[in-house]
């Protein structure tokens, strides 16, 4: 055995030797963090960095995922020998410092080809748009210092570091971006949008008010898509309302301009007004109906409760025909809040009884009415249930406070509910009308 190790290359072929998982001795060592072992195997076969495993990754991806700086400072010291960046999915070393929080994340640009900066993943993302996206100031400047052309990758769909940039509202990597290449302005994705489509889409208004307050920009502004659309028609169609007058508000917008549909934002924001409004008629008439359906309810069966009273009726003596437990407390107040519950039903009955000649604030007014009514009937009538338990329930008063503890608890909960339904409402209105006041 020792005189087959007397080779040097076969000394390395043990090295390189993988496993199931194509991982060799330097994945294993990396993925424990065991840096001297790192060291004497790159030591012994420096080209051990530049083989990758089953999924693609090479040493020193695997290092910067790990999040290894002082690993990674030791792969990188083999330079000008062969080097991996692979990793998995067509991720790069330089994606995953980008990704990944190492000390020496920045500093592998310095060691990396234009090429490899310029490399793109499975979605065709590169380093730039990965920087990008996670607002990473430092990363974005360190590439473009190495290779200004990166700006103009665009990935599978078209979009650009710019794209990115302003979908996620990051106004100073937009500067940035620009200020070492003015022409990014001008790039556009596969639907031939710009980033201020991308702005309007991820519904960055710091973005808009950004872009507006630049000059010269006229062209970028009224910008139209594959579809014939604006920024305002897009604010338009994805309800971007604030958006949408700001910028209808900036004079260099053309609000006349029309899509492929032959459609002005103005056209698509009442289309969509008219639609809401018709499904909102259609939801008022379920609600309606709905509170009919309950009113009625509890107006049968408090109606009914009246004439079978709990204890029964006298049937002989001076009292005949009376309830048998009249004299009790608890009967009385199952009368009162059944009694309660009967005229706040009838009530809610005659207040839904016609609303086709009313307006649409005026039903949902009388809406709000009924609800009230509804809710104080329903109210009266589980009052009402746990008094007439509660009497005919004398002799067990345990059982027979049950209902009033239960009951207690659910109105508790409602109202708890109900105080947090408030505090979530959003009671913003659109006010995109106000950006349309010259049209008229």
């Amino acid at each position: 055995m020792k005189e087959s190790l007397t080779h040097p290359d076969e000394w390395k072929q043990l090295l390189r030797r993988p496993n199931l998982h194509e991982d060799t001795s330097l994945h294993h060592a990396i993925r424990g963090g065991h840096k001297l072992v790192v060291e004497l195997l790159i030591k012994e076969d420096p080209e051990l960095c530049d083989i990758t495993n089953a999924v693609h990754e090479s040493p020193l991806y695997l290092a910067v995922h790990q999040r290894h700086s002082e690993i990674i400072d030791s792969i990188l010291k083999v330079l000008p020998s062969p080097i991996s960046y692979k990793g998995p999915k067509g991720l790069t070393a330089l994606h995953a410092a980008v990704i990944r929080t190492t000390k020496r994340k920045l500093e592998i640009a310095h060691v990396t080809s234009p090429e490899v900066i310029k490399e793109g993943d499975d979605m065709g993302w590169t380093p730039l748009h990965y920087a990008a996206c996670f607002g990473n100031v430092k990363a974005v400047k360190l590439f473009l210092q190495h290779n200004t052309s990166v700006a103009y990758v665009l990935d599978k769909e078209g979009a650009s570091a710019l794209h990115i940039a302003a979908f996620r509202g990051h106004v100073p990597i937009i500067d940035l971006l620009v200020t070492s290449c003015p022409d990014a302005w001008d790039i556009i994705n596969t639907k031939e949008q710009t980033a201020l489509h991308a702005a309007v889409i991820g519904r960055r208004a710091n973005v808009v008010q950004h872009i507006l307050r630049k000059p010269n920009l006229e062209d970028l502004i009224n910008e139209k898509d594959t579809d014939g659309n604006t920024a305002l028609h897009l604010a338009a169609v994805h309800k971007r309302y604030a958006i949408a007058r700001r910028l209808a508000l900036d004079k260099r917008v053309n609000r006349f301009a029309t899509n492929k549909d032959h459609l002005t934002a103005f056209d698509i924001f009442f289309a969509r007004n008219n639609t809401a409004n018709r499904e909102n008629s259609e939801s008022m008439k379920s609600i309606f109906d709905s509170q009919l359906l309950v009113a009625v309810f509890i107006a049968t069966v408090t109606f009914a409760a009246t004439f079978t009273m709990p204890g029964g009726y006298n049937d002989d003596g001076p009292n005949q025909g009376m309830a048998t437990l009249a004299d009790k407390v608890a009967f009385k107040a199952f009368v009162i809040f059944n009694t309660i519950a009967f005229c706040f039903s009838t009530q809610a009955l005659f207040l839904r009884y016609d609303t086709s000649f009313l307006s649409d604030q005026e039903k949902m007014e009388y809406a709000m009415s009924v609800g009230s009514s509804i809710q104080l009937a329903i109210l009266g009538m589980l009052l009402a249930f746990a008094s007439g338990t509660y009497v005919v329930l004398t002799r067990t008063s345990g059982l027979g406070i049950v209902p009033y503890v239960v009951i207690g608890i659910l109105v508790v909960d409602y109202v708890i509910g109900e105080q947090k339904s408030w505090l979530i409402q959003d009671s913003s209105l659109p006010i995109i009308l106000k950006g349309f006041i010259s049209l008229q």
